[in-house]
């Protein structure tokens, strides 16, 4: 159908929309041609990156059309929904100014960037996280001109918390970090990315990105990956690819660190605000741990939940998965699909997000974070320390 046809039939017919394509062109990237942001208002995001039999659930006695913006995404469509009655299919790139009114995008989607981003832009800042040795994390590839950084580093042990302001100022030096830089965070472990992201924020970074899915979707994508050893900040900051601005000295970060203090929710804060109206504390656990059948770390062992919390979901199980929250490819699910999971949950009041240990409620707090919400933050010690201290009140069942 055409653009018009389309009109008449989202104004006159009930139907179900299925965007075709993946995750970064439905929350608003336009990467193949089309005019407008986003996707059609309504529109169900199963992308033809995935998309199964076993994924489908439509039952629907109503028109089904298909969005699209590449002809391989409308044959996968075409091979998977050939079963619906009445199907119909649409290319987004026919969309005009005049079709605004149509479509929808996630307000922040910008910070979660597709693997085409970074190629095509020079000036990024870019870091391939790990949780180790380099040799060790960096053997599967990374990046072209990444450089490699701990999550050690940032989060020092034996209590991996976040670092204090002199460790934090030190770390900054070190790989010349400016708070006007763009800087994006790929990694092969998802949520060692966020986490670094949420730390680059409240030190003052102001523009951190996060590479949608990881480097296994880049790899999956068909883009590049690097195994040789990872470039050091000192040469990365002699390549083309990195231009210093004359305005910006990299031995100084350009605001005090840290600079975005209220992102991050101490205990103390939690215990203030647990009984207010206004605060809502949301556990990005398994059910299993916040019920208290478990505690979900093999180096912890106190099972059991902070009264009040509200269940947010997180992964299928362990402490290193957030299934909940990832389509199949790991890149992030629709807003649909986030707010089902938050339904028992008040979205107007301020959102603390809190897991064990940090690492799950920064990958939520960020995903929050892209689809609009501003009034968020993260309980980053979680329930690691708040079960550290005896004294703090727990709940379990």
């Amino acid at each position: 159908m055409d653009r018009k046809e389309l009109r008449k039939v989202l104004e006159n017919s009930k139907c179900t929309i299925i965007d075709l394509r993946d995750s970064n062109s439905f929350n608003g990237w336009k990467l193949n041609g089309e005019l407008l942001e986003g996707h059609i208002k309504g529109a169900l995001n199963i992308s033809a990156n995935w998309i199964d039999k076993e994924s489908l659930l439509i039952e629907d006695e109503n028109t089904v059309i298909l969005c699209y913006s590449k002809d391989e995404e409308l044959i996968k469509g075409f091979e998977m929904f050939k079963e619906v009655k009445k199907l119909d299919y649409f290319d987004m790139r026919e969309l005009t100014l005049d079709d605004k009114d149509l479509v929808e995008y996630y307000k922040n989607y910008n910070l979660l960037v597709p693997p085409e981003f970074i190629i095509e832009n020079k000036d990024l800042k870019i870091f391939h996280v790990g949780f180790g040795s380099e040799e060790s994390t960096s053997r599967k590839g990374h990046i072209k001109n990444s450089v490699y950084i701990d999550t050690d580093e940032l989060e020092p042990p034996p209590l991996w918390r976040i670092a204090n302001k002199e460790i934090l100022e030190e770390v900054s030096k070190k790989y010349g970090l400016h708070c006007k830089d763009k800087v994006v965070i790929s990694a092969w472990d998802q949520m060692a990315a966020f986490r670094v992201a949420l730390i680059f924020e409240y030190m003052g970074i102001e523009n951190v990105m996060v590479l949608n899915g990881g480097l296994e979707y880049f790899e999956k994508m068909g883009y590049p990956l690097s195994k040789e050893k990872n470039i050091s900040i000192e040469e990365y900051l002699k390549t083309e690819d990195y231009e210093l601005k004359e305005e910006k000295n990299n031995l100084d970060f350009g605001v005090q660190i840290p600079n975005k203090k209220e992102i991050i929710i101490t205990t103390e804060e939690v215990k203030e605000n647990l009984e207010k109206e206004e605060f809502t504390l949301v556990d990005n656990r398994t059910f299993e741990e916040f019920t208290g059948e478990i505690s979900g770390y093999s180096y912890h062992d106190k099972a059991a939940r902070i009264p009040k919390a509200k269940f947010g979901y997180a992964g299928f199980f362990g402490a290193n998965s957030l299934d909940y929250y990832r389509n199949i490819d790991g890149t992030m699910k629709a807003k649909e699909d986030i707010e089902h999971l938050w339904r028992e949950i008040d979205l107007s009041k301020k959102l603390v997000f809190m897991c064990g240990s940090g690492w799950r409620a920064s990958e939520v707090y960020f995903y929050a974070k892209v689809l609009g919400y501003e009034n968020i933050g993260v309980y980053s010690d979680g329930w690691i320390g708040w079960s550290s201290d005896e004294r703090n009140p727990i709940e379990k069942g």
